[in-house]
């Protein structure tokens, strides 16, 4: 016994699968029910996570879409919150920009650390093609 769920995209189709948690297999008796451990959970959320992202990614950009990743200068060490404050200056900018061309602005980022401790930002932005300079000297101009 399941349920699908299907998503539909511009250029897919997601079929998700669900079974409810009160059938085991047939003729056998209902085993004693088993707590996840940590691990399972954080296997889970992350799957979870994963999902909701991709689904969020498929449902809102394109292929002339961006996937930027916005460096410091080399040695440059930054707290969490002053990158978070650059981010939000930055995005403000752009929101600005795309409302005077009356644009609809989407994006997605993700604040990292790096293997050697460099803080960067991964975004994806609906930018259009004119708006490409644009955004380069934006985001020198808050790094300097």
């Amino acid at each position: 016994m399941y349920w699908k769920e299907t998503w539909y995209f511009e250029n897919s189709i997601e079929y998700e699968y669900k079974y409810p948690g009160n059938y085991g297999a047939k003729g056998e008796k209902r085993a004693k029910k088993k707590k996840p451990t940590p691990e399972q959970i954080r296997q889970q959320n992350q799957r979870n996570r994963e999902k909701k992202v991709r689904r969020l990614i498929k449902a809102n950009f394109g292929e002339n879409d961006y996937w930027i990743t916005l460096k410091y200068p080399k040695g440059t060490r930054i707290k969490t919150e002053e990158a978070k404050r650059h981010m939000k200056k930055f995005l403000d900018k752009t929101r600005k920009d795309y409302k005077k061309r009356e644009q609809m602005f989407k994006f997605i980022y993700r604040l990292e650390i790096g293997k050697r401790g460099g803080m960067h930002i991964h975004i994806l932005l609906n930018l259009r093609i004119f708006m490409f300079f644009l955004f380069i000297f934006i985001s020198l101009s808050l790094i300097y």
